[in-house]
């Protein structure tokens, strides 16, 4: 990767690398912390976990552990929709992951409608709880909904800043119409964190119950799919 492909720059300024780990079906304790730790290691500087995930806190724990300043590392977590207020909601991941501010908090699928938690999310951003919002697994007239109802602060240049795209979602992301909204699509299948060549990582493994060539199953690298630039036009 070159240096423009190792980050993007979001609608709202900020800027997001696009290859991280995400810890997905990993369990909250050793492993996910062992998996973790093996990113940052390796020089990973972006870990993706969630509400859903239950393992907030081990993401926390490897990060304080690993001596990285917090600055260096850029984090993201997603709401639950299935809970009710997101901005009490990240104050939980705050708490959870021993931060003051997450960089970017995504809605994590579109239950009950596309729109609803979209008011909640900008009282998280307002709040401090976060630098960035913004929505994952919704389809280009999902993401077209949020947009509608977006407040005009927020569209300066725009409301919906990154996006994860699953694969059955992406195929309306890399075309025209995604296209048209600014969105840059990548790498969308994970594959696994594979630490090699250390004795330690092997024993730290091993005491997690997993082999080191194989932390679990989709503990794994991803790359985002991203709503940048001028994409969305100012009101």
């Amino acid at each position: 990767m070159t240096g423009d492909e190792r980050r993007r720059v979001l609608a709202d300024g900020n800027v997001i690398p696009t290859l991280g780990l995400g810890v997905w079906q990993v369990p909250d304790g050793p492993q996910c912390e062992n998996a973790v730790r093996w990113a940052l290691e390796f020089g990973y500087r972006h870990i993706d976990t969630a509400q859903a995930y239950g393992n907030e806190a081990s993401v926390g724990r490897a990060l304080r552990d690993s001596g990285i300043p917090r600055g260096e590392v850029f984090i993201t977590t997603k709401f639950h929709p299935g809970r009710r207020d997101p901005a009490a909601e990240a104050e939980g991941s705050l708490r959870r992951l021993g931060v003051d501010q997450v960089d970017l908090y995504i809605v994590h699928w579109p239950q009950k409608g596309p729109t609803w938690a979209w008011p909640g999310m900008e009282a998280a951003q307002e709040h401090g709880y976060t630098r960035s919002i913004g929505v994952s697994n919704y389809s280009v007239d999902q993401l077209d909904e949020v947009m509608s109802v977006a407040s005009s602060a927020r569209r300066q240049p725009g409301p919906v800043q990154p996006l994860r795209v699953s694969p059955r979602a992406a195929g309306g992301m890399r075309g025209a119409r995604g296209r048209a909204r600014g969105l840059q699509p990548a790498r969308d299948r994970p594959s696994s964190l594979r630490p090699r060549g250390r004795a330690d990582r092997r024993a730290g493994a091993a005491d997690a119950g997993a082999g080191p060539d194989s932390l679990v199953p989709a503990a794994g690298v991803f790359q985002t799919c991203t709503l940048v630039g001028d994409a969305i036009p100012a009101s």
